[in-house]
């Protein structure tokens, strides 16, 4: 069943060649349908939750593992490698058998999806377009170690894009990023009053200090309550009715 809705808005994007193209918007409220369409220029398929509070969870050093230059690893061959930044490219990288979860992290969030919390969950990730592999990978990956989250709650956006673009947030009066670095939490705010970033503390990053707003830390039941917490500390400050 198509769920696409049609909207009166258009944006310029940049095409390869450096041309203008005018890009129109598009609307789904299944996110399964933004796969075939998140990178063709002609027109931006959008993400649009119909809930009021939405937690968008970041997977790249959020929910899976993030690996440092030199971390050495099994691949997806079972062979040894020593990570270097062009592996993400390979067949199989994403692949739930290669690339491990961030344990507490994944344990905090499927304890957020059983409905006693104020969030609805949605996983909010790039994906290298340059990846043959890696938009099936990580939904392999979801399916195994998150299958709370359906595909229809699953949104993927081309690398380097902002993620803010990637969701119509108009419904939202409370949405939520939680992610691990500052340039994505930096673009999800800035000129959104209704959006909030938490930055993800996972032992990498944060060095620099350069995000000002909201962190969690801890093992599984510390990164639930700190982010339920601020959920209800918004939602007193906001007014906002749960419905």
């Amino acid at each position: 069943m198509m769920t696409y809705h049609d909207t009166n808005e258009f944006r310029i994007v940049l095409g390869i060649d450096g041309s203008e193209i005018k890009q129109k918007i598009i609307d789904t409220d299944n996110a399964a349908e933004l796969a075939p369409n998140f990178a063709f220029p002609s027109r931006l398929v959008r993400f649009k939750p119909d809930t009021p509070i939405n937690l968008f969870v970041d997977m790249d050093g959020t929910l899976a593992h993030f690996r440092q230059n030199g971390e050495k690893y099994i691949d997806i061959n079972g062979d040894v490698r020593y990570f270097h930044l062009d592996d993400i490219y390979e067949q199989g990288y994403y692949h739930p058998n290669c690339l491990p979860p961030e344990e507490e992290v994944l344990r905090a969030i499927r304890s957020l999806t059983n409905g006693a919390s104020p969030f609805t969950i949605y996983v909010l990730s790039a994906v290298e377009p340059r990846s043959a592999s890696a938009y099936i990978d990580k939904n392999l990956w979801l399916d195994k170690y998150l299958p709370e989250v359906k595909a229809e709650h699953r949104v993927f956006m081309p690398c380097g894009a902002k993620k803010a673009d990637y969701i119509n947030l108009a419904n939202g009066e409370l949405n939520v990023l939680l992610d691990d670095y500052t340039r994505n939490l930096q673009e999800w705010v800035l000129g959104k009053p209704n959006n909030l970033g938490v930055k993800i503390l996972n032992g990498i990053n944060d060095t620099h200090r350069t995000w000002q707003g909201d962190r969690v830390s801890g093992n599984s039941i510390e990164v639930a309550k700190q982010l339920v917490q601020i959920a209800n500390r918004e939602i007193e400050t906001r007014n906002i009715i749960l419905r």
